[in-house]
C-alpha cells in the first residue's frame, strides 16, 4: 500500500512579538489591496526579506476565486488587523517570503507533526459461513462441476456439494481472510487508534442467544488503543485476536456494529471516527441475539434482520461515525430461500455510512461499499480494498498543532499556513474565521487543530508529496 504523508513542521513563538520584529521592510508597492481584500500581485518581499509586520485590511467578507490550472489564485481572502474577521483565501509565496515567514526571528522551535491519525473499529463476521469456500461449498463437501446443484451444509440449497469447477481448491474463505487481513493492519500507520469486535462471540443460550444473550461478546473484543510501531502490544492483541478466533453459529451483524459503535463512543482520543464490517453478507439475528441463527425462510423475511442495520448506521453517520463495508465470496448470493443477492444491502449501509465513493450505486455495479465477490483473487482484492480504506480515512488536512515550550504561548492570530508543492511552488493558505462556509483557506477547530477546508484540502490530497507548514508567531500582512 502506498499511504501518502503529509509533512506538517509546525515552527512557533510563544513570545509576543514586536510589530516590527519579522521585518518591516514592504515597500509602498506592496502593500494590501483594500479593494480584493488580498495582496497586490507583487508579492516581492521587503529589504532584509522580512515580511511586514501586518498592516492590511478586511475585505468586509468575500471570498477567493476557484483554483486555476496555473495555480492558487492571488487575489482572494482578507488581510488581518487585529479584531478583523478573515475570509480564507490563497497566495503565491516567493521562497524569500517563506524564508521570512519561518526565519528564527519569527519562530523559535520547529517540531515536526503528523496529520491527525483516524479512530478505527474493526468489524468482523467469524460465522460458520465464513468456513466455507468462495463457491458457498464446505471444504470437505462432494465436489460438483461448474453448473451442479445444490449447497455445501449452510450454503444456498442446503445440499452435499454446489457450483465450485473441478479444478479449484477447497480451502475455506477464512483461510484466505486472515493472512490478507493481518497485512492490512500491518500497513495502518503507527499514529492511528484501533480497535476490533467479532462476531458472533460469547454465549446467551442457544444460536448463540435465542434472545437477551450476548453475541458480540467481551471475549472477542480488543479496545481501541493506538497501534503504534511494528511489534507494539496493540498490533499484537489485534493479530492474537483474529489468530484464535472461532467460527460459530449464527449472523448478528446489528449487535457487532453497534458493540463498535459503543466502543467508539467511548473513545475520548483524538481522530475522526470509523467503523469498518467486514462480512459475507447476511445478517441473520436482530439486535440482542433475537432469532434462532438460522437464514430467513422468505425473502419478505430479510428486511427485518437489514433495516434497522441500515437505519443505525445512518444515526451513527448524523453523530459522527463512518461506516465502511467490505463483502466478501457468499454476499452475492444469500442463504435464505430462495436466495437474495446481498450486495444492495451492504451498498446501502456503506452509502448511509458516509463512505461510498461518488458515482456508486446501491442496486448494481460500481457498488458503494468494497465488492470482492467478483474478483478471481479474493485474498488480493480483500488485501487491496483493506489498504484503500486506510488510505482514505488518512487525513491529512487535519493537522495537530504541538504544545509549545514550557513558559510560552502560541498566539493563533499570528498563524501562517504555507502549502509547498511538489513542483516546488509554495502557496500561503489563509485563515477563514468562518468554519461553516470555508470553501478555500483554513480554520481553526479547537486549540491545537488546523483543518484545511474544501478546495484546500482537496488539493493537498491530490499532490502527494506535498508539505504543508504552520509557522506560528510572525504577524504578516498575508493572514
Amino acid at each position: 500500500m502506498n499511504t501518502r504523508k503529509v509533512a506538517l513542521s509546525i515552527l512557533a513563538s510563544g513570545l509576543a512579538l514586536a510589530s516590527g520584529a519579522c521585518g518591516s521592510g514592504m515597500t509602498s508597492g506592496d502593500s494590501a489591496n483594500p479593494t480584493t481584500g488580498g495582496v497586490s500581485g507583487s508579492g516581492s518581499a521587503g529589504s532584509g526579506g522580512q515580511l511586514s509586520g501586518g498592516s492590511t485590511s478586511s475585505n468586509g467578507g468575500s471570498k477567493a476565486p476557484p483554483l486555476t490550472d496555473d495555480g492558487l489564485d492571488a487575489s482572494g481572502g482578507s488581510g488581518m488587523t487585529g479584531g478583523e474577521v478573515l475570509n480564507g483565501g490563497h497566495r503565491p509565496l516567493t521562497a524569500e517570503e517563506v524564508a521570512a515567514l519561518t526565519s528564527d526571528e519569527c519562530s523559535q522551535f520547529d517540531a515536526p507533526v503528523e496529520p491527525q491519525a483516524p479512530v478505527l473499529e474493526l468489524v468482523v463476521d467469524v460465522s460458520l459461513s465464513m468456513g466455507l469456500d468462495v463457491y458457498g461449498c464446505e471444504p470437505t463437501a462432494t465436489t460438483c462441476s461448474a453448473g451442479g446443484t445444490g449447497g455445501g451444509n449452510g450454503g444456498p440449497g442446503g445440499g452435499q456439494c454446489c457450483e465450485r469447477p473441478t479444478t479449484e481448491p477447497t480451502q475455506e474463505k477464512w483461510d484466505l481472510f486472515l493472512p490478507a487481513i493481518l497485512t492490512a493492519l500491518d500497513g495502518i500507520p503507527d499514529g492511528a487508534a484501533v480497535g476490533m469486535q467479532l462476531f458472533p462471540t460469547g454465549g446467551g443460550g442457544g444460536f448463540p442467544g435465542g434472545g437477551g444473550g450476548v453475541c458480540a461478546a467481551e471475549s472477542g473484543r480488543v479496545p481501541i488503543a493506538t497501534v503504534g510501531a511494528a511489534g507494539s502490544t496493540q498490533r499484537a492483541a489485534l493479530a492474537d485476536m483474529l489468530n484464535t478466533a472461532t467460527l460459530a453459529a449464527g449472523t448478528p451483524t446489528h449487535d457487532g456494529l453497534d458493540a463498535g459503535q459503543k466502543e467508539l463512543v467511548a473513545y475520548t482520543g483524538p481522530g475522526k471516527k470509523f467503523m469498518i464490517l467486514i462480512t459475507d453478507g447476511e445478517p441473520t439475528q436482530t439486535l440482542g441475539c433475537v432469532g434462532s441463527g438460522n437464514p430467513p425462510s422468505t425473502p419478505d423475511g430479510i428486511p427485518q434482520y437489514t433495516d434497522p442495520i441500515v437505519a443505525a448506521v445512518e444515526a451513527w453517520k448524523a453523530a459522527g461515525v463512518g461506516t465502511f463495508v467490505v463483502g466478501s465470496p457468499g454476499s452475492e448470493i444469500s442463504q435464505s430461500t430462495p436466495p437474495q443477492d446481498m450486495r444492495p444491502f451492504l451498498s446501502k449501509v456503506a452509502s448511509v455510512g458516509g463512505t461510498g465513493e461518488a458515482g456508486c450505486m446501491i442496486d448494481a455495479a460500481p457498488y458503494c461499499h468494497f465488492d470482492t465477490t467478483s474478483t478471481p483473487d479474493f485474498a488480493a482484492a480483500l488485501t487491496a480494498g483493506l489498504a484503500k480504506i486506510t488510505e482514505l480515512v488518512s487525513d491529512p488536512c487535519t493537522l495537530n498543532v504541538p504544545s509549545p515550550p514550557d513558559g510560552s504561548s502560541l498566539d493563533k492570530d499570528k498563524t501562517s499556513v504555507i502549502v509547498t508543492s511538489t513542483n516546488g511552488t509554495s502557496q500561503l493558505i489563509q485563515r477563514d474565521d468562518s468554519p461553516a462556509d470555508c470553501t478555500l483557506g483554513w480554520t481553526w477547530t479547537g486549540d491545537a487543530t488546523i483543518e484545511l477546508c474544501g478546495e484546500s484540502c482537496t488539493q493537498v490530497k491530490a499532490d502527494v508529496g506535498a508539505q504543508v507548514n504552520a509557522s506560528f508567531g510572525c504577524e504578516t500582512i498575508f493572514n
